[in-house]
C-alpha cells in the first residue's frame, strides 16, 4: 500500500470556521434550539478571535425561572 501524506494549512482552517455562510448556518440551528426552548430565549451568533460561535441565552425573567426548573436549553439540545 502506498504511503500518502498531507501537509496542513493551519490558516485554511481558520478561514473556514470564520465563513459567512457558516454563521448565517450556525444561527439557524441556534434559532431552533431558542424556538425549541420556548420564549423568552434568544439566539446570536458571534466571532471571536479564531471563529464564529453560536449561543442561546434566556432573555426574559420568565425564561430564567423556568431554565433553573426545567433546564428547557438542555431539552431542546436533546439531552436531559
Amino acid at each position: 500500500m502506498k504511503r500518502v501524506e498531507l501537509k496542513w494549512k493551519r490558516g485554511v482552517f481558520e478561514q473556514i470556521r470564520r465563513l459567512p455562510k457558516l454563521d448565517k448556518e450556525m444561527q439557524k440551528i441556534a434559532d431552533g434550539v431558542a424556538s425549541d426552548a420556548g420564549e423568552g430565549y434568544e439566539a446570536s451568533v458571534g466571532r471571536g478571535k479564531t471563529r464564529s460561535r453560536a449561543s442561546v441565552v434566556t432573555a426574559t425573567a420568565d425564561a430564567i425561572r423556568a431554565e433553573s426548573k426545567s433546564s428547557n436549553l438542555l431539552r431542546a439540545l436533546g439531552g436531559g
